[in-house]
């Protein structure tokens, strides 16, 4: 279930962007956006579902990051040695100090 409004009162178009291993995939899709999404109401981005096809990733990633209210990153050791989840933290982190906002969110999954 995709939810269609944020709830965000900031304008956002996401409340929150995941940032995590292709790895932990079914852990985010079933678990976390079960929950937030489909429990809570919260409008969610992830990259398999939300970016725009034909696309250049990096432009996605950055159009995500600017599109979300926070940024969910789901920390795991694959994560760690991903280049593009490296580039992702870097793009979120840097976006969201420029905004001046405190909303990177870091979950620590332990299989």
């Amino acid at each position: 279930m995709q939810v269609e409004k944020a709830k965000n009162a900031k304008g956002f178009h996401f409340d929150f962007f995941v940032i995590h291993s292709a790895k932990d995939a079914e852990w985010v899709n079933y678990t976390l956006l079960a929950k937030l999404e489909g429990e809570e109401g919260f409008k969610g981005c992830i990259a398999d579902r939300d970016f725009q096809l034909g696309k250049y990733v990096l432009d996605n990633i950055t159009a995500a990051i600017k599109e979300s209210a926070k940024v969910l990153i789901i920390l795991t050791p694959d994560l760690v040695q991903s280049k593009w989840c490296k580039h992702e933290m870097k793009e979120a982190l840097h976006a969201k100090v420029e905004e001046g906002t405190e909303s990177v969110i870091t979950i620590l999954l332990i299989d």
